[in-house]
């Protein structure tokens, strides 16, 4: 990887790729020092791709390569999440002890945070039993919840093994620590299969109230991040009233700030008939208001509510006016929503301009 200044980050994905699986202890570590150069995000993924090829032939050399030349805590917990992952694959036990001796002291410090939930998984695959002895060697409160969360995620859909897990949580141990270690365990499962983890649920009828919506709000922010549409609409499917219709179509929005705001409202016209609701519609005007008044307006006037509807219309317009008083007249004198925006109410109140 000479020569680097120049060519695109794309070739130098390529020729990395195309080199690491032959390299020479001495020259990985050569490229690990001309990564560090590269800016970010190239940097992450190079660094991800070299490590984890690294760890292949040594995971020794690689782990202490990423203290040595990761820059930020971001890329240090990735690579040593993936390392630890590899490396107990093969050799559990050294992969432990490097663990406890190097990075357990500094674990929240120097950037291995986060690792443990990878860790404990990748050893609870190998034997349940033994990574339930090592975790009686972690007493911190924050680590000791990611190395439950990474457990829990193997024990997820087997009763026996969560029996197990729980008879290890010492009894000083609160029930939020279990209900924090399933909801991160479902966040990792519906990183992955966010589908099956929603059938899962669905068909989980003995959870109690306060265990479904740790599941559930794992699973949506787990499921935004891949497929947004898909996630909102599996959220209204479970929504119980107006204000859980409303917090659904915010998160969406908050995700997808970058969607141009017709595209929005196309979704929710585009709602099959069981998820469309006034709420639903309500939200997504005073998501548009500030974006595009004009199809906000358009959102407003699906609410079937005539005294909600014409609320919202009058909301949105007179914010239209406070922020674009020419533009937002000009449009009412063309709309059908003339006479109600010239009649009554708040409206009344607004300056001529």
């Amino acid at each position: 990887m000479s020569g680097m200044s120049g060519v695109s980050d794309y070739d130098v994905l390529l020729e990395t790729w195309a080199e690491l699986s032959g390299l020479s202890p001495e020259r990985l570590e050569q490229v690990a020092a001309e990564v560090v150069r590269i800016p970010p995000p190239t940097r992450h993924n190079l660094q991800i791709l070299l490590f984890s090829q690294w760890a292949k032939t040594d995971a020794p050399a690689a782990a202490e390569a990423v203290l040595k030349y990761t820059r930020d805590s971001f890329s240090r917990s990735l690579c040593l999440s993936n390392i630890m992952a590899r490396w107990v694959e093969f050799d559990p036990d050294a992969a432990w002890a490097h663990y406890e001796e190097r990075l357990m002291p500094s674990s929240g410090r120097v950037g291995s945070q986060g690792i443990e939930s990878h860790l404990f998984s990748a050893l609870g695959r190998q034997d349940f039993g033994k990574a339930l002895e090592r975790l009686t060697d972690i007493t911190r409160p924050q680590i000791r919840e990611r190395a439950l969360a990474g457990l829990s995620e193997v024990a997820f859909k087997d009763p026996a093994l969560q029996e197990q897990l729980w008879a290890a949580i010492d009894r000083e141990e609160d029930d939020g620590l279990r209900l924090r270690a399933l909801g991160a365990a479902s966040y990792q499962w519906a990183l992955r299969e966010p589908q099956e983890c929603a059938a899962w649920l669905a068909q989980e009828t003995s959870l109690l109230t306060d265990e479904r919506q740790f599941y559930q709000n794992a699973l949506s922010q787990a499921w935004m991040k891949s497929s947004p549409q898909q996630a909102v609409e599996w959220l209204l499917s479970w929504a119980e009233g107006p204000a859980d219709q409303e917090n659904a179509v915010r998160r969406f929005a908050s995700v997808q700030d970058y969607l141009p705001p017709k595209e929005l409202l196309d979704w929710a016209d585009g709602l099959p008939a069981e998820l469309r609701s006034d709420a639903v519609f309500r939200t997504t005007a005073e998501q548009l208001t500030a974006r595009d008044p004009s199809l906000a307006i358009r959102a407003a006037a699906q609410i079937e509510e005539q005294p909600v509807r014409t609320q919202s219309i009058k909301s949105v317009y007179r914010q239209w006016v406070r922020t674009d008083p020419e533009r937002a007249r000009a449009w009412r004198d063309q709309s059908p929503y003339r006479n109600l925006l010239d009649s009554g109410g708040e409206i009344d109140g607004l300056p001529d301009g």
